[in-house]
């Protein structure tokens, strides 16, 4: 990582000059076990997608964030399974994915 850690208070104030945009959000995790109650595919992996409402300044069309300690292959694996699940969704045009949540709750 590059710098020193922000205070809450520091990113809250940062996000304050962040305009609302809409977005379609993939989340994943691995490990989980069959018998939770978002279900993992057979290879124990789980990817969420949703229409989200985030703060962000930029108008950069992807974002992928890894959260460091991850290992290369889990990472490689859950990135395959978000493309094949966006090769999957029929419109070209993906507000017209899913329903709407508040970033970080896929719905």
């Amino acid at each position: 990582m590059n710098g020193t850690q922000p205070s809450r208070l520091e990113l809250i104030t940062k996000f304050r000059e962040k305009p609302v945009r809409e977005v379609l959000q993939f989340d994943g995790d691995f490990g989980i076990p069959q018998d939770n109650a978002a279900r993992p595919d057979k290879d124990g992996y789980l990817v969420m997608s949703g229409l989200v409402w985030d703060l962000r300044k930029t108008d950069w069309p992807v974002r992928v964030q890894i959260i460091p300690g991850i290992n290369k292959r889990d990472t490689l694996i859950l990135l395959n399974k978000v493309v094949e699940r966006i090769k999957q969704i029929p419109a070209d045009d993906f507000s017209l994915y899913g329903d709407h949540g508040i970033a970080g709750v896929i719905w």
